[in-house]
This record gives structure tokens, C-alpha cells and sequence, in this order.
């Protein structure tokens, strides 16, 4: 009798898929903030995901993981995987003087002044490119950190508040790709309108005249303001006709919803899926009593959550780079 399905060999993790499967029981937070895994990830990327993901945790403990996050990243552009100690790719590190240490808080208490939203990452970048050493993450946090945030004026202390807390609100935003042009729309045109508003209080107007109640002005900034232009200035004629009282609460105006339909394809036309034996084989896996979820967060990523049968972590990256791999092939065959 012939096998049902042939699935074919699955292609070899990636360097740091490799770290993130040797550290994942040791550093499992640090590990979450690599996933979905990207390479090219920065420190300003690392700190908007564990704002995300873990908003319950006190800066110190964010700053912490994503130190050790930057170095499991590290591990993997060096090409070093399996369960080597972090400690010891840390190369050795100069000592400094009380002097020196007092010019460095010196610059990092006028960087605050200069942007009170200045992050942990940015700042250990800045000290490191100041001394020309690498400062190690305790030292960082209890030597230069800690002590100039806690002799910063009130108000630069208020201005930091002020841009990167929290505000109140439950859950992640699960956004449709309609209700993010909506928004981005609405903040063009408060870029337009209020010119002088900081990226703060943007997201707070977003939350007054619309029922999308964004919680961190952090991750509100990197994926909905920086990439934004000031909406094109009003004609007199608009301006004349234009009714008080802002905008509906999870409305568009009428002009974006009919660019938002006009761009929007034809679900009748899209082209029928074609599933491969080895995709098949893959979905022959699924948990059957465990259905697959799919949701989207405030970011515009998909998460798509598939529970498989039971079967070891590294079969399981396995079966997720067969599956990558399976789908970007149906991509380039529909596009050719």
C-alpha cells in the first residue's frame, strides 16, 4: 500500500531560530520578543514588542529583557547557535573612572532634556558610543540609568510621562485593514490641523473622537504618526462648509471610505488556492479538537495560531519552515 502523502525534507533553521530554541526554557521572554524572528530588528523595535506584549512589566524588567534579547539576536548574526552561555560572548569591558562615570550621567541628563522620551536602548547606545566601551546591562541601569532619572527636572519628568505612559485601557487593538487607513487618515488631518501636537496628544484626539482606544503612545508613534504626512490644506470651500463638533466616533469621512472601496479588490475575482501535496501533509497534522485562530493587533500583523498534534519543539520549527516554505511557493506561482 502506498504512503498517503510524501512530504519532503524540510528546509534547516535559520541560525537564530537555532538560539531561540537552545535559550527558550532559559530566557522565554527574551525569546518571545524575537518572534515573529526578523533579523534586521532593532532596539527601538524590540521596545515597542515588549511594551506590547508585556505592558504589566516595570521598565526595569523591559530593559532588561530586551538587553538579552539584543544579545540572543547577537548570537544569532554571529552565526554561534546551541546552549552557550550568554556571558560568555560578552567581550571584557573597561572600567571607569568616578570622573568619567559623572560626564557620562552628564550626557545622558541632556539627552533626557533634549528628548524626554529617550529610551533605554537609545540611551546605553549613546553612553556606549561616549565611552567608546560596552557598559554592561547592570551597570548601565544602576550607574547611569536610575540615578539621572531621578535627578531629572519635574518638568522634563512630566514630558517624559506624558509621551511614553501608558493610557487606560484593556487588551490589544484588533484593527481591520479599513480601520487602519481610517486612522492613519484622521491623524494626517490632525497633523494638518494641530501642527504644534506631539505624537502623544495625537493619540489622545484619535481617542476622543473615535472609538479606537489606543493604550501606548510608544507603539501608537512607530505604526501609526512616523510614517504619516499632514493631510493637503483645506480650500476655502471646505473650510466654509465644514460642520463643528469632529469627527463621528468610528466613521470615515466619506471621501476615504470611497478610496478605501475603490481600493479594495473584488473577492470574486481573487484566484483559487492551489494546495500542494506537502502543504496537505501538513494540515493533516492539525489538532482536530483544537481549532486554529487568527487575529490581528494593533500593528497590522496577523497572528495566526495553528495546533498541531503533539511532537517535539524542534519538529515543530520544522514543520513551520516546510510550511513557509510551501506557501511563498504558491506566492511566486500566482505571481508569474
Amino acid at each position: 500500500m502506498k504512503p498517503f502523502l510524501s512530504v519532503p525534507v524540510a528546509p534547516p533553521l535559520s541560525p537564530l531560530a537555532e538560539v531561540v530554541l537552545a535559550f527558550e526554557e532559559a530566557e522565554p521572554e527574551a525569546c518571545a520578543l524575537l518572534q515573529p524572528f526578523t533579523e534586521d530588528i532593532g532596539r527601538d523595535e524590540l521596545e515597542v514588542r515588549a511594551r506590547r506584549k508585556f505592558p504589566q512589566h516595570s521598565s526595569e524588567q523591559r530593559f532588561i529583557m530586551i538587553e538579552k534579547a539584543w544579545e540572543l539576536l547577537e548570537l544569532g548574526r554571529q552565526g554561534m547557535p546551541g546552549p552557550r552561555r550568554i556571558e560568555s560572548q560578552r567581550s571584557d569591558r573597561a572600567t571607569t573612572s568616578p570622573v568619567e562615570r559623572e560626564r557620562l550621567r552628564g550626557v545622558l541628563e541632556n539627552a533626557f532634556t533634549t528628548d524626554p522620551a529617550l529610551t533605554a536602548g537609545q540611551a546605553r547606545a549613546l553612553l556606549g558610543s561616549e565611552s567608546a566601551i560596552q557598559i554592561p546591562t547592570g551597570t548601565f541601569y544602576g550607574s547611569y540609568w536610575k540615578p539621572v532619572i531621578g535627578r531629572l527636572p519635574s518638568t522634563v519628568i512630566e514630558r517624559r510621562r506624558h509621551l511614553t505612559e501608558r493610557r487606560p485601557g484593556t487588551g490589544t487593538l484588533d484593527l481591520t485593514d479599513k480601520q487602519r487607513d481610517v486612522v492613519r487618515a484622521t491623524v494626517a488631518e490632525i497633523k494638518r490641523d494641530h501642527p504644534d501636537f506631539d505624537y502623544a496628544q495625537i493619540m489622545d484626539e484619535i481617542r476622543r473622537t473615535t472609538r479606537f482606544q489606543f493604550c501606548d503612545p510608544v507603539s501608537f508613534n512607530r505604526y501609526y504618526v512616523q510614517s504619516v504626512n499632514p493631510a493637503p490644506a483645506r480650500s476655502r470651500k471646505a473650510v466654509k462648509g465644514k460642520t463643528q463638533g469632529g469627527i463621528k466616533p468610528g466613521a470615515a469621512p466619506a471621501n476615504i471610505r470611497s478610496r478605501i472601496t475603490e481600493a479594495a479588490p473584488a473577492r470574486a475575482q481573487a484566484p483559487e488556492p492551489r494546495v500542494s501535496a506537502a502543504l496537505a501533509g501538513i494540515l493533516t497534522n492539525l489538532d482536530p479538537f483544537s481549532p486554529a485562530q487568527l487575529a490581528r493587533d494593533e500593528s497590522g500583523r496577523v497572528k495566526f495560531q495553528m495546533n498541531f498534534d503533539p511532537m517535539n519543539l524542534a519538529s515543530g520549527y520544522r514543520m513551520l519552515g516546510l510550511l513557509y516554505s510551501e506557501l511563498a511557493d504558491m506566492a511566486e506561482s500566482e505571481s508569474a
